[in-house]
């Protein structure tokens, strides 16, 4: 399901849903959302009912978290059993040069640099268990909403299983082994700490049993509930 609306899905989205919920109690609700997934992960998503308060929590999210956890099964084995991830490069963009041929190369920011340095911090992790040539790990963020940690952990050669456009060899598990298990943060208003966790899924640990998951038409349709 995701988040908000995309060029795949634009109707059936978290954002609708509830914003849907909510108008049937008051057809005056509006809703915005803090933070999205990445696609075909799974995890905690924030949203508020008040433009300020979006700009408040979006504009200072670092000041109001209090923990981001996520799990990832990876194809291969760190040869530490914790370590730290840094931020990854700025992406490049190829061009030609005006002599010889040559490639030129920049870097470029589609997003403002606060905004990408919000999303671009760092994250260390530790193994939780290894089996089947695969390592399971808890990545906490340190810096930021979204650490990304598909391209970094592609740039080790350890790509996240499922994550075929990083370079993961599993293309027939119907989503990306990476799932968010805690988010905690201040409540802007009440000051209250906020406190949410989930169990690793079933499915993260079976990865490290045995080959790929055989999808049934029920298993189908609780993956795509949970894309994002």
């Amino acid at each position: 399901l995701p988040t908000v609306a995309s060029g795949e899905e634009k109707d059936k989205t978290a954002l609708r849903l509830l914003s849907e919920h909510l108008k049937s109690f008051n057809p005056l609700a509006k809703v915005y959302h803090i933070n999205r997934l990445d696609k075909d992960c799974a995890g905690f998503v924030v949203f508020t009912k008040s433009a300020e308060l979006q700009r408040e929590l979006s504009d200072h999210w670092q000041n109001y978290v209090r923990q981001q956890l996520f799990a990832a099964v990876l194809e291969g084995a760190p040869r530490e059993s914790e370590g730290i991830l840094m931020p990854p490069a700025p992406e490049e963009k190829k061009g030609k040069g005006k002599d010889s041929g040559a490639k030129k190369v920049r870097a470029t920011r589609s997003t403002p640099r606060s905004e990408e340095d919000q999303a671009a911090g760092r994250a260390e992790w530790h193994i939780i268990s290894e089996g089947n040539g695969r390592t399971l790990l808890s990545i906490a963020l340190l810096a930021g909403r979204n650490n990304r940690l598909r391209r970094q952990l592609s740039a080790l050669r350890l790509p996240i299983v499922g994550d075929w456009r990083n370079g993961s060899q599993e293309k027939d598990l119907g989503r990306v082994a990476l799932e968010g298990t805690r988010l905690s943060f201040v409540h802007p208003v009440t000051k209250k700490l906020l406190d949410f966790r989930q169990p690793i899924p079933p499915l993260l640990r079976k990865l490290l049993k045995g080959g790929p998951q055989p999808r049934s038409r029920s298993a189908k349709s609780s993956v795509k509930a949970k894309k994002n």
